[in-house]
């Protein structure tokens, strides 16, 4: 049975190479999306599957595009990506192929849907399967014009082998909930190590409350103004890797008291933590010393005018 399941990824595009000085670049000219960014196949030895990525051109010059298939992994606990490594679990790439071609044209404010096939081997080992189908730009369609862009963006394939030896196995690592802020956000972090065979999810979820009325602040249903989420976060970890979730209160006070809870999700395990934060701005606990050793300075002081001013008997 095929499973397939469309998960949007903020995936940058940027320009990899210019030919002329990136001052003759007009903004806008070349940006190429692609959906979806994400996409998981569950897989058996032998059987074949179909799939299809949407380039989008949502710039201004028409381009020539170009798509392959690459593997797919992660570098360090950032997850820079890495679509050169070949290893037992990078054989995805292998087994896509484009039917209709893979060089193809469009046009401004166009879409393109390229279609792609993975036809899985009989031998195969167990566990997940990671691939990335690539766009690439060539250049701009205008023969005369006097800048050629090459601008590179990734669909991730996830790809789960039915009936083989499959591990999901991880751990919590380290999590961190501060109790004091000064002048800094409120931030919240999961570290999740992956030490399976096959890629999980994690989820990280933050509630705030309000200290002394117990009034919800930010929910994990918390959007900001772009509309994404604030308080909430799942991410996938990749098979001997670990990955860091980090959700940020880029709002919080200046001050206040608060009462911050954080759960976090994996597999059938689940964590939760709370702690009062105190967020104050970095002036008031130096203000606050400041004012008792003056305080006590002024005490020491007048005890001792005190002294003085007593009559001396003899």
């Amino acid at each position: 049975m095929k499973k397939f399941i469309a998960v949007l990824l903020s995936l940058s595009v940027a320009p990899l190479f210019l030919t002329t000085p990136v001052a003759a670049l007009q903004a806008g000219d070349v940006v190429v999306s692609v959906r979806p960014s994400e996409q998981d196949f569950d897989i058996e030895p032998g059987q074949s599957y179909n799939g299809v990525v949407k380039v989008t051109n949502n710039g201004r010059l028409g381009f020539n595009f170009e798509v392959s298939a690459s593997p797919f992994r992660v570098t360090n606990d950032n997850y820079d990506p890495d679509f050169t490594t070949i290893d037992s679990s990078t054989r995805l790439h292998n087994w896509v192929k484009f039917p209709e071609g893979t060089k193809f044209h469009i046009e401004s404010g166009e879409s393109f849907e390229v279609p792609f096939t993975i036809d899985v081997p009989e031998d195969i080992p167990g566990g997940g399967q990671y691939a990335a189908i690539m766009i690439r730009t060539t250049d701009s369609v205008d023969e005369g014009a006097t800048i050629k862009v090459v601008t590179q963006v990734a669909s991730l394939i996830y790809g789960h082998v039915i009936g083989g030896e499959e591990r999901k196995e991880g751990a919590l690592v380290e999590h961190s909930l501060p109790t004091t802020l000064f002048d800094k956000p409120l931030e919240l972090t999961a570290k999740v190590e992956n030490t399976g065979n096959v890629d999980f999810k994690m989820r990280q979820m933050m509630t705030i409350l309000n200290f002394f009325n117990g009034q919800e602040v930010v929910t994990p249903d918390s959007l900001g103004e772009n509309g994404e989420p604030i308080a909430a976060q799942q991410l996938t970890v990749l098979p001997g890797t670990s990955r860091t979730s980090t959700l940020t209160w880029e709002e919080a006070p200046k001050l206040g008291l608060f009462r911050v809870r954080q759960k976090i999700t994996f597999l059938d395990e689940e964590f939760e933590t709370e702690e009062v934060v105190f967020i104050c701005p970095t002036w008031l606990p130096i203000g606050i010393i400041v004012f008792f050793t003056m305080g006590t300075f002024w005490l020491i002081v007048r005890g001792r005018q005190r002294k003085q001013r007593r009559p001396q008997v003899f």
